[in-house]
């Protein structure tokens, strides 16, 4: 996997919410990972799901298929695309989970097919941008595009966990006389960041009326 660096901005809360490190998440997730089976030996066999109408959150973990995507295992959710009237877009957005100082994230790959699976654009991790604690990636369906049936979210390869810098900013109450005030606090932290086969991720499609779907 290429490297990948990014800044984020997180305030307390944002990640210390969950109850478990990014190193437990990397640990389940790997163990999920190599007890699954692969669903099947194409992608034609795999179950299909329809993009979603409105923004939808999905858990990709051991509750989905599994397939060898160019050797290297994952789990996956395979979308069937809606015959093209016209240009739209599809955001995969993957959500962080564990702490500010380890975290663990699901880095999206996506594959897109024609009608026999035969694969024709990819978009790795390199691609992914980042906004605030998310890392996400927009796909435009255009006119050029038309080929385009079916799109695949998988994980990328689980390579060496990668440093970074975050700002992290801090909320303090302070009473004064008989109410309080906010005081915030600001510091840049060493933050490990690990690739993980599991994770959240939203899925918004802009542009494409429902009737098209």
């Amino acid at each position: 996997m290429r490297p990948l660096f990014f800044a984020a901005t997180f305030t307390v809360a944002t990640l210390t919410a969950c109850a478990t490190t990014g190193t437990q998440v990397a640990i389940d997730g790997k163990q999920m990972l190599e007890k699954a089976a692969s669903c099947c030996t194409t992608l034609k066999d795999a179950a299909l799901l329809p993009l979603p109408i409105e923004k939808e959150q999905l858990r990709i973990d051991g509750t989905r298929q599994a397939f060898l995507f160019d050797g290297a295992k994952s789990f996956f959710v395979l979308y069937r695309l809606p015959e093209f009237k016209g240009t739209y877009s599809i955001l995969v957005s993957s959500n962080p989970e564990g702490t500010v100082n380890d975290t663990a994230i699901f880095l999206p790959r996506v594959t897109t097919y024609d009608a026999s699976f035969k694969p024709l654009r990819y978009f790795d991790e390199s691609t992914l941008r980042s906004r605030g604690s998310t890392m996400e990636r927009t796909i435009f369906i255009n006119p050029s595009n038309t080929a385009e049936r079916y799109i695949a979210i998988h994980a990328s390869d689980l390579s060496t966990p990668m440093e970074r810098t975050v700002s992290m900013q801090t909320f303090q109450q302070i009473y004064v006389g008989t109410g309080f005030i906010m005081v915030q606090n600001g510091a840049d932290v060493k933050s490990t960041l690990r690739p993980v086969p599991i994770g959240t991720v939203d899925i918004e499609v802009n542009g494409l009326a429902s009737t098209d779907r």
